[in-house]
């Protein structure tokens, strides 16, 4: 489930509730993803082009 916020969109699991997320908001290739608790902090908002989905 995708829910727009803020600051880009937050990727929510629908069987957890917790949030997508990247490891320490690493902007670097292959960095961890994880699913942790929705705080709405910097490596949980996602920016999805629109235009090329």
């Amino acid at each position: 489930m995708i829910k727009p916020g803020t600051r880009g969109n937050i990727v929510i699991n629908k069987s957890s509730g917790k949030c997508l997320e990247i490891e320490d908001s690493s902007l670097s290739n292959g960095a961890r993803a994880q699913q942790w608790d929705c705080k709405h902090q910097d490596g949980s908002n996602w920016y999805v082009p629109w235009d090329t989905v």
